[in-house]
């Protein structure tokens, strides 16, 4: 789990709802890889997260945990492996001319964990002990997840892959930024020249030449977008969600293939990303005949996190109410709204906005039904709140305004609340929303349309020793 979700645990409700709502889940074991032994987790505190994991998911759901600690490190170079270390990457990146600024700005691709994590997924993962006796794998981001719809009878994406003798199952496709590309094209094409390979896939289905993007430089002050273009095989295959057959990624041509791409750190001095190699590790071994992609309607899900100011709503028993989000209007108290229930001193860490809730208001909200969201005081020096709740839904029309140095605050005050120590104070509205993150999109169809329309463009004579 890489901890990219702040204000809700992504894993407990996506356990949750992949074992409620899809029925063929509880036909297969489920492995939660975890690194707990390198984070220098007590065992204690593992146990706990088990056990939290465990009471999310369904009773019947085949749970099992992995630590890949060992492996998550360490880099393969032929027959030994050598362990990098956030250090190394220090070093490594001391080199690129923003430096400077990446240290500054930790931007996301740029850090330790997450180079791990794509070589882990584009690799290491496929050679695991565990899983030397599985054909087909299916992989979920830990902030990704399916929405059967809770029926019987959805669809089974391994009996899906096994009946069409697929290779690979596709849930997204797209572009690689050309930030995270550097030496990739260059690497693919002299792999090809090298070992005398002829991809199944027609060459100018791989290419992405004359392509362009849209992006803000992440490591500039500046928020100006340019267009630029991107690297001649930028094809990106998302793996938040994907079906691998590992009796194809684990075969010598792929291996080999794979294992230089692990040898020449690309994931390390270039952060080639594992969406990146997927789509060449199975396009040049593969034809597209043995992709089964996935329709959005046929498996449909979501992937992220919940933006900042919502927080997630767990219930009493941590089981019901998961599907509640709370959205924090700062400033408002909507006191014509009010209900008799409330809770005073509640412990809020940080405050809003911070990453934290104030988890005893949602609780509360959640047990009753006519509540709609709660209105909040928070006192910065002790970090705690005080609370009522809501029948209705809280905007600015409706609600005083003005936060603690305006009509808002006289509300609390006419219920003798003692406000000199308030510091903030906001209006949660309570919304029932399956779907907070970016929902799967992908068309099929028109995937596949748009590879006929690539086929027939001029630039269709292409190689890969172009």
């Amino acid at each position: 789990d890489e901890a990219k979700c702040h204000n809700e645990p992504a894993l407990l409700k996506n356990v949750r709802r992949l074992s409620s709502r899809c029925s063929w889940v509880l036909d297969y074991p489920t492995y939660v890889l975890h690194t707990a032994r390198m984070e220098g987790i007590s065992d204690q505190h593992l146990l706990e997260w088990t056990d939290s994991i465990r009471f999310a998911a369904d009773p019947r759901m085949d749970l099992r945990f992995l630590d890949v600690s060992e492996e998550f490190e360490r880099v393969e170079f032929g027959d030994s492996k050598a362990k990098l270390d956030r250090f190394d990457l220090m070093w490594m990146d001391a080199t690129r001319p923003g430096s400077p600024q990446i240290r500054k700005t930790k931007p996301r691709r740029f850090q330790a964990g997450y180079r791990h994590m794509c070589r882990f997924q584009s690799s290491t993962v496929l050679q695991l002990p565990a899983f030397r006796r599985t054909r087909y794998m299916l992989h979920l981001d830990s902030d990704a997840t399916f929405d059967c719809g809770g029926g019987e009878n959805t669809l089974d994406p391994f009996k899906e892959m096994a009946r069409s003798d697929a290779a690979y199952g596709l849930f997204e496709v797209g572009v690689e930024d050309p930030a995270y590309t550097q030496g990739w094209s260059t690497f693919v094409k002299e792999w090809v020249l090298l070992n005398e390979l002829k991809p199944p896939v027609p060459v100018p289905l791989l290419s992405t030449l004359g392509e362009k993007v849209i992006k803000t430089d992440e490591l500039s002050d500046s928020e100006a977008q340019l267009e630029v273009p991107v690297a001649p095989l930028s094809l990106t295959w998302g793996t938040a969600w994907e079906v691998l057959d590992l009796s194809f990624f684990t075969s010598t041509p792929v291996m080999d293939f794979t294992r230089r791409v692990e040898a020449v750190l690309g994931h390390y001095r270039f952060l080639w990303g594992d969406h990146l190699i997927r789509a060449y590790q199975v396009q040049l071994h593969a034809s597209l005949d043995r992709v089964r992609c996935f329709d959005a309607y046929e498996l449909p899900g979501s992937h992220g996190c919940t933006p900042d100011g919502i927080f997630t709503g767990m219930g009493k028993d941590g089981r019901e109410g998961w599907e509640y989000v709370y959205n924090l209007n700062d400033d408002l108290a909507c006191s014509d709204m009010w209900l008799e229930e409330g809770l005073r001193g509640v412990p809020w860490p940080g405050g809003p906005h911070s990453g934290t809730s104030p988890r005893q208001c949602l609780q509360l909200c959640n047990e009753y039904s006519a509540c709609q969201g709660f209105d909040i005081l928070y006192y910065g020096e002790t970090q705690t709140a005080d609370c009522i709740l809501r029948d209705d839904r809280a905007t600015v029309e409706v609600c005083k305004g003005g936060g603690i140095h305006g009509e808002a605050i006289e509300q609390w005050r006419l219920l003798g609340t003692d406000t000199s120590n308030v510091t903030k104070m906001a209006a949660a509205n309570r919304y029932q929303l399956i779907e907070r993150a970016v929902p799967r999109t992908m068309n099929c169809s028109q995937w596949r349309k748009d590879l006929e329309a690539k086929l027939l463009q001029p630039s269709a004579v292409a190689t890969l020793q172009d």
